[in-house]
């Protein structure tokens, strides 16, 4: 909803101007000041990754940013360190959507490597994970992703696909993207009934 990653380069521009900044010639600058070299960083040898990099580099040098990307062996070390202005990395979620709200999304969380800081966010956080009620719980969180969302804090690609193969005479084997891995329901997990 917020046109965010959406490719539509005039209205980044146009974004950018009513914050601004200025665009003289193909350099982005803010008071005068050009705006990077930004330092994309992803894991070493990861395809993945170092693809979307590119992409970056090209999408950002259409509005006046340079990028340069900069893999790294050390994912855990540069996060935690900062050491980096983009960063590509992936969260493997469970289904306890509460697990890390605080954690990574609260000003000062330990998983919250960008830093991100925002007072509004904080107390629907802190007010989410005081809820007794899980419905009540998912409206305070879903409104910090939506303010979250507008601070264009971080920019969700895409989910990774998992690929599960099963033959097919067997019954309830179906793919779980969470941290539990498609083994989340062995015990239901069966031999088709023969039919005779």
């Amino acid at each position: 909803s917020t046109g965010q990653g959406s490719g539509d380069i005039e209205k980044a521009k146009q974004i950018l101007t009513d914050a601004g900044y200025t665009l003289e010639g193909d350099v982005l600058k803010k008071n005068g000041e050009t705006v990077g070299p930004l330092r994309f960083r992803h894991t070493e040898g990861n395809q993945l990754r170092a693809t979307t990099g590119e992409i970056v580099q090209s999408a950002l040098k259409k509005i006046g940013i340079e990028v340069t990307i900069e893999p790294t062996a050390t994912l855990g070390a540069t996060l935690a360190q900062g050491d980096f202005d983009i960063m590509i990395f992936a969260w493997v979620g469970n289904p306890l959507f509460l697990d890390g709200l605080g954690q990574i999304w609260k000003t000062g969380g330990g998983g919250n490597y960008g830093s991100y800081s925002n007072p509004e966010v904080d107390k629907l956080i802190d007010e989410a994970l005081q809820q007794t009620d899980i419905a009540a719980a998912a409206e305070k969180a879903n409104q910090a992703m939506e303010i979250m969302a507008q601070d264009a804090y971080v920019l969700p690609i895409a989910q990774k696909p998992t690929f599960l193969m099963v033959y097919g005479d067997y019954l309830n084997i179906r793919d779980n993207p969470t941290n539990s891995g498609p083994a989340y329901n062995n015990h239901e997990w069966g031999l088709k009934p023969s039919v005779n």
